[in-house]
C-alpha cells in the first residue's frame, strides 16, 4: 500500500452552509428548496425526524422528542449560516423558542429558523399586518397556527383547509387544487397577502402566476423558509 499525504481546503458552499431538518412524511420541502438555490454556491446538509401519519397537535409536540436528535445527526464539522426546522404547525404548536434550543442542544448554528418565524419576519419586513390563510390542516391544527399568528401581531382576514389528516397525503394535492382553492379564499379578500402553510404542500411552480390572478403576495411556508436562509446567510457573511 502507498501512503500520501493531502492538502486541507475549505467547506463545501462559499455563500452558506444550511441545516435541514426534515419531517419522515415530507417529500417536497427538500425538492423546492434544492430547486430554488440550485444557481447560488449554497450547500445543504439535511436530517429527518419521525411524523406520525396523523397529523394533530398531540403528534405534532410529540416531535419536540427528536428534534435534538435529527440535529445530532447532521455533520458537527460544518460552520452553519443557519439550520432551520421544516415544519410550520410544529412550530407554532411547540414554539419559536424551544425549536431554537431543541436545534442548538443538537448541532451549532449562528441562526435558527422555522416556517412560522420566517413568515413573522418576512412580515415585518415588508409591512404585511394581515393575511388569507390556506393550509392542509384539521381544525384543531389550524387553530395552533392561526392562535400563534395573531400572537404575533399578524391578523387573519379568511381561512381555508382541504382538511386533510393524513400527513404524506398532503404532498398528493394537486397544484390545480391549491390553486383553485386560493383563488376561491382570497381573490376578494381585503388581505395584504395569501399565506399557503404546510412544508408538504407542492406551491413552487404555482406562486408566481397565483400572485398575477390574486393581485398580492403568496407566501408558501417553503418560500418563506428559504427566503429566511438566505436572509440569515447574509447577516452572517
Amino acid at each position: 500500500m502507498k501512503s500520501f499525504s493531502y492538502q486541507s481546503t475549505s467547506q463545501i458552499g462559499k455563500m452558506a452552509s444550511f441545516g435541514l431538518i426534515v419531517l419522515s412524511t415530507d417529500e417536497t420541502l427538500e425538492y423546492e428548496l434544492n430547486h430554488s438555490i440550485k444557481s447560488r454556491d449554497v450547500a445543504v446538509y439535511v436530517s429527518r425526524v419521525p411524523m406520525a401519519q396523523e397529523n394533530s397537535p398531540q403528534t405534532l409536540l410529540s416531535m419536540r422528542e427528536y428534534i435534538t436528535q435529527a440535529g445530532k445527526l447532521l455533520p458537527q464539522r460544518i460552520e452553519y449560516s443557519a439550520i432551520a426546522y421544516g415544519c410550520t404547525s410544529a412550530s407554532a404548536m411547540i414554539g419559536h423558542e424551544e425549536v431554537d434550543e431543541l436545534i442548538a442542544s443538537g448541532c451549532q448554528a449562528h441562526h435558527y429558523t422555522n416556517p412560522l418565524k420566517a413568515l413573522e419576519c418576512y412580515c415585518q419586513t415588508h409591512s404585511i399586518s394581515n393575511i388569507d390563510i390556506l393550509s392542509p390542516y384539521m381544525p384543531e391544527t389550524l387553530t395552533g397556527l392561526t392562535d400563534a399568528i395573531s400572537k404575533a401581531g399578524i391578523s387573519i382576514s379568511s381561512i381555508g383547509s382541504f382538511n386533510e389528516v393524513d400527513d404524506a397525503q398532503v404532498a398528493r394535492i394537486s397544484p390545480e387544487s391549491i390553486i383553485e382553492a386560493a383563488i376561491n379564499l382570497s381573490l376578494n379578500s381585503t388581505s395584504e397577502a395569501l399565506f399557503i402553510s404546510c412544508t408538504n404542500l407542492r406551491t413552487l411552480e404555482i406562486i408566481k402566476m397565483l400572485e398575477k390572478k390574486i393581485g398580492k403576495p403568496i407566501l408558501s411556508s417553503n418560500q418563506l423558509l428559504i427566503w429566511h436562509l438566505l436572509q440569515q446567510s447574509k447577516r452572517f457573511n
